[in-house]
This record gives C-alpha cells, structure tokens and sequence, in this order.
C-alpha cells in the first residue's frame, strides 16, 4: 500500500511529523501494515509508537539498521553487569567471540566439576589425591618441583598410615625408622623437705607405643646436695618402678644419671630397665634394674622420677629427655 504524501512534499523527501495533516500513528497503523510495504526517504519524528505493546519489532534479521543515534534516557531491560574477558595470570585472556558467548570450563586431572543450574553455582573439588608419578605407591613420600611445583617421588623413605617414617641408612642397603623426642626439660625442681617428692612428671599419650618393640628411651639429671643426708632416686612407669637407687650409698655434693627403656612386648605389656652413674671427676658405679610392667598402652600412663630427702633440695633433677624409637 502507497503513503500519500501532501503535494507540497517531494518523494523522497523528508516529512516533519507536525507538519503531516494525518497522526504518524494513524501512517504506521493503516499504511505500512502489511508484510511487504515499505517506508522510503527520511522520517523525522517525536515520536515512534508501537500500534500494539510489545508487538513489532525495529528491523529484522535480515533487513538490519547501520546506525541508530539516540540521546537522553533510554528505557529498556533492566541492565546488567557483565565480563567479556576472562584473564589468568601468564595464560592467554579467553574472550567473548560474541554475545550470548558460552564460557566452558573443563576440570583438571585430580578434580570434578558440579553445577547447581538452581544455585548458579560450580563447585570445584579434588576427586583424589594428588597424583604422583606412575611408580608411586601406598607408603611413597612426595616432594615437590621447587620450579615447576610438579609431585616428585622419594623412592626410599617411606611412610606408613600410623605416620611413621623409614628412610635408608646411610648410602647401604639397611633402613631405619625416624625417632623424635617426647619431652625436653631443662627446668630445675628439687625435693622439698622430708618424703618422696615428683621432681619430673611427664604423661606419655595414649597409643604412643603401638607395635611390638617400640621403645621410650631416655634420661633424667641433676645434682647432689654437698650434706650427709640421705638421698633416694626413683623412676617410674604407671604403677612400675624402673629404677630404685636406694638410700644407703648416695654419695654427697655430685652430679648424676639416670637412663631408662620401655619397650613394648604386647598392647598391656612392657620390658622396662634402668642405670645409675654419679660422680665428680671419674664417674662412680651406680645400680642397674631389669624389670617387666603391665601397663595398658591404649591409654595415657605417667612416667616420672621422684626424689626422696631431708631438706630441701637435697635432690635436684635438672634436666630430661625422653625420645620415641619405633621399630
């Protein structure tokens, strides 16, 4: 259908909406309204109204306008917020090659990818463990690529699942299990007048000692006070007395030692022993003791040595260690 332009317009020319007698409402709803028509030339207009909301649409897929120049407000959807790069550190950026883009993101050795299409989430997370090298097994220690941040495998040490850890002897052929201290003290604590007094208390935690010949190793210290009392020196293990030294031949103003090893021989049975040295110069024959416990391993169990005196500080332990030997 033909728009009828006043005669005092030229085809192809432009036409001011206020100076055509006929509404440019009406031109769109009667003139241009079938599949096929067209509208030539340059339409100046205030206004550019739909015949029926959310209806028409401005151009097609095929016929599309070049340039659109807009000003002031323009209304539409409510706006969003949007990323067209996607850059890592050192990586090419990943760029939106146009819009409606789809982002995919793949998931890496070692870990999974979950979606909540409800949540508009993705949720990562490692489907195992890291992976080593193909020759690693069970109890191999990684170490990582100080470069490269790559798993390495140490294929001589070895860990087991309670933790502890083998590594070779030396350059040979023999391993070793690694030992590590329980308890390092260095603080002095004497007796206090007549009785027995705890000089050193230490609770060994529960399943410490978990296989057949683990062993507790270590020592107490300190010194003599220079008086003729008498003076007396326990160990002990839970109810057992490692090591008694006795009252009698305590000799006066010197230093001593006590050694002691508790070995496991069942889950609520023990091999304990002990020895004294004291002296000055040369050091003097102590006492030795070999002795079993029944101590229950699962739980906690005290070990301790006590000093018995006359005045204070008659007895002072100074120092103790005790080390863990697995076996």
């Amino acid at each position: 259908m033909a728009i009828t332009i006043p005669n005092t317009f030229s085809p192809n020319t432009t036409a001011v909406s206020a100076d055509v007698n006929e509404n440019f409402t009406e031109v769109a709803d009667k003139a241009v309204d079938k599949t096929g028509d067209t509208l030539t030339g340059t339409l100046n207009t205030q206004h550019l109204l739909s015949a029926t909301d959310a209806t028409y649409d401005l151009g097609s897929a095929s016929k599309q306008y070049r340039n659109l120049y807009l000003s002031g407000t323009i209304t539409g959807p409510a706006a969003s917020n949007a990323f067209g790069t996607v850059a890592v550190s050192g990586q090419s950026d990943v760029v939106a090659d146009q819009t409606n883009d789809t982002l995919t993101l793949v998931a890496g050795t070692g870990m999974t990818l979950t979606t909540s299409a409800g949540g508009d989430s993705v949720t990562f997370a490692a489907s195992a463990g890291v992976t080593g090298p193909g020759s690693s097994t069970n109890t191999a220690i990684a170490r990582w690529n100080g470069t490269g941040g790559a798993a390495l495998l140490n294929s001589s040490p070895t860990i087991d699942t309670n933790g502890l850890i083998t590594t070779p002897a030396g350059t040979g052929t023999g391993t070793v299990r690694v030992a590590g201290t329980l308890l390092q003290s260095v603080t002095a604590v004497g007796n206090v007048g007549a009785g027995e007094d705890d000089l050193i208390s230490f609770t060994i935690p529960a399943n410490t000692l978990i296989s057949t010949g683990d062993r507790l190793m270590g020592e107490f210290a300190g010194t003599f006070a220079a008086n003729g009392n008498a003076k007396r020196l326990k160990v002990k293990f839970g109810a057992t007395t490692v090591l008694d030294t006795g009252s009698g031949n305590l000799p006066n103003g010197v230093g001593w030692r006590i050694r002691f090893t508790i070995t496991r021989t069942g889950a609520a049975t023990q091999n304990v022993s002990g020895d004294s040295l004291w002296g000055i110069s040369v050091a003097q024959q102590g006492n030795a003791a070999f002795t079993t416990a029944a101590e229950t391993l699962s739980g906690t169990v005290v070990l301790k040595i006590t000093g018995e005196a006359t005045s204070d500080n008659d007895v002072i332990a100074k120092e103790a260690v005790v080390t863990l030997w697995p076996a």
